[in-house]
């Protein structure tokens, strides 16, 4: 898949880094024989020969290791592998297999315990994610200590059935081949998992060009231009892919897709020439908004933080004012958001964003509504602002 997609999928970019992270875990060799161990700021110029995964994870704070500034000192010279958590190891293992030298861990590569640090590394989150060459999720896993994959992948134990039909001309030469699998199949896997209820993960999976998702029972793929999921057929492994696109009708809901910025681009360039409305033009930050309204943060605070990668590269191509989960130019009908359940809504006592943000509540699982746009700007808007 990463092959593939590097070679011949022109949406998803390069494979190597064009920025590099403050700092990175380097893998040394391939082999096993060297220990990882942390590196800082790592010559700007070397990006187009440098590659770096990056890795989603759900955090177990009482057991997991930290980068603070007593033990910083300590990781430059080697990472205690003896104390990282299996999805740690696992995501190392699977880095080097696929030929990556570095990889970037959140908790491994941000100082926790400097506010300083961590404000500026939240900045850079969206480059971070944009840049690396692949993201590692482990979607089948509870948390961090359950590892990326669990041992039945790769002897699957779920047999998809395959069947061959075909119609007029066709039915002559055999027909074509077809899988019948699980409906709502990457929903339930991959949109639904424990992983992807975590409010962070939401803008690391649009961001990142590229992401192998570790199931119960199998592996996804997910890139700008195809999605695949390996199925087991007789007694080998093979593949089941499709276009991006499709994903609408797996999803079953609002897709949130890779391909979200040449949507936009579209998007941007039609309504400028008068051909879109601008209810289509911000049709997919609705649709983010919505599902990041289900999603739960360790930290309140980090409500709109933890989307603000996103917003500024929204912000990049809509060429309007973000103001605290909102659009200045869809102001007023941003402000009628609206609780699902009210009865599991609430208010932190701690401030994090204006009260007339959707961002002002913690509104998990059940989520947000936001009314439907207007075709077409009314002359309201001006008199408003």
């Amino acid at each position: 898949w990463l092959e593939t997609c590097s070679k011949e999928h022109s949406a998803c970019g390069p494979s190597f880094a064009k920025w590099l992270p403050t700092r990175l875990i380097d893998l040394g060799s391939l082999d096993t024989t060297t220990e990882p161990r942390l590196v800082t700021h790592l010559d700007p110029s070397s990006a187009r020969q440098v590659s770096y995964a990056t890795l989603s994870h759900r955090w177990a704070l009482s057991s997991m290791p930290i980068l603070t500034t007593l033990n910083i000192d300590e990781y430059k010279i080697r990472l205690p592998l003896e104390d990282l958590p299996k999805t740690f190891l696992d995501a190392i293992h699977i880095a080097r297999k696929l030929g990556i030298k570095y990889l970037w861990i959140d908790s491994l590569c941000i100082i926790q315990d400097s506010i300083e640090d961590w404000q500026h590394e939240s900045v850079l989150m969206a480059k971070i994610y944009e840049s690396g060459v692949l993201n590692l999720a482990g979607t089948g896993a509870s948390l961090g200590r359950d590892g990326l994959y669990p041992d039945s992948v790769g002897s699957l134990e779920i047999e998809e059935g395959k069947i061959k039909c075909g119609w007029g001309a066709a039915a002559s030469t055999g027909g074509r081949s077809f899988y019948l699998v699980r409906e709502m199949f990457w929903s339930s896997d991959v949109t639904d998992s424990p992983l992807n209820a975590r409010g962070w993960v939401l803008q690391e999976r649009i961001l990142s060009p590229r992401t192998v998702y570790f199931g119960l029972d199998r592996l996804y793929w997910e890139c700008r231009e195809r999605s695949a999921c390996s199925l087991k057929s007789g007694c080998s492994l093979s593949e089941l892919s499709w276009p991006q696109r499709t994903m609408e009708r797996l999803n079953g809901k609002s897709p949130i897709l890779k391909h979200w910025r040449q949507v936009l681009i579209q998007k941007k360039a039609e309504h400028d020439d008068g051909l879109g409305t601008i209810q289509e033009l911000y049709s997919p930050w609705k649709s983010i908004v919505v599902t990041y309204s289900k999603t739960s943060l360790t930290k309140n605070t980090d409500k709109l933080v933890a989307l603000s990668g996103l917003a500024k590269s929204f912000q990049d191509i809509l060429q309007d004012q973000y103001i605290a989960g909102l659009w200045r130019k869809t102001l007023l009908y941003d402000l009628l958001w609206e609780v699902n359940d009210l009865s599991g809504c609430k208010r932190p006592a701690t401030y994090h964003a204006p009260s007339w943000s959707w961002a002002s509540i913690d509104s998990s699982p059940t989520g947000i509504s936001t009314p439907g746009l207007p075709r077409y700007q009314h002359e309201s808007h001006q008199i408003a602002e």
